[in-house]
């Protein structure tokens, strides 16, 4: 569909999806289930001008994912033993390449790039009282995905017309995504820094990255 569809809040209205997709593949991939190149910047008219004569724009393709999903369960807590409430995370290991995600009808953040692993914090859009799983799923996540493989975009050798040295266009969401829960205070990475010393030696240092709440800090 068009980058801006026609549902509330920017999201396509459920008549306007075209089919199922297997994640995590590209949809111009075979095990996708569609196996389609995903289309080129459109020039749509939606309006004219004062002689009736209409104005066309550019407007980017987008590919738009839809699913239901639920909450991992459990109670963990406190160092104290106390009960801990959690905090939810969607977590994306790769989507080629500008990404926008919404979670119950919120905008709840995005990323530009094809490569890199990103997440999003959904707890302020999860409701406690909704974490009980259903069948369906309690939660809907929409993401759209926008692709235009040229210009000063990261691609590598993805073309959308392939050839000789330039291969197929891997667009959409290609790595694994996943929901996770987390204590309040966690860490969230590790940065690892290789350090030479005398005679071949080596030291490692690892320094971890904590993702504490601002209401937290001291």
């Amino acid at each position: 569909t068009i980058e801006e569809p026609d549902g509330i809040d920017g999201i396509p209205l459920n008549n306007e999806y075209d089919g199922k997709i297997k994640v995590p593949y590209a949809i111009e991939s075979a095990l996708s289930g569609v196996q389609k190149p995903l289309p080129l910047a459109e020039s749509l008219s939606f309006e004219s001008d004062a002689n009736g004569v209409p104005i066309f724009a550019p407007h980017r393709v987008a590919l738009w994912y839809k699913r239901r999903f639920n909450l991992p369960t459990g109670e963990p807590t406190g160092l104290d033993g106390s009960f801990e409430p959690l905090r939810y995370f969607l977590n994306f290991e790769a989507v080629d390449y500008e990404t926008k995600v919404w979670v119950n009808g919120r905008p709840v953040g995005g990323h530009i790039g094809g490569f890199a692993p990103w997440r999003v914090e959904i707890t302020n859009v999860v409701h406690g009282d909704m974490t009980v799983p259903t069948p369906e799923g309690t939660h809907e996540i929409v993401v759209r995905v926008i692709d235009s493989t040229d210009g000063a975009q990261i691609r590598g050798k993805q073309s959308k017309q392939p050839k000789v040295i330039w291969y197929t266009s891997s667009s959409g969401i290609w790595q694994t995504v996943w929901v996770e829960a987390l204590p309040k205070q966690h860490v969230a990475g590790l940065k690892t820094t290789i350090h030479k010393g005398p005679k071949r030696s080596k030291s490692i240092l690892i320094t971890p990255t904590f993702d504490i709440p601002k209401d937290q800090f001291f």
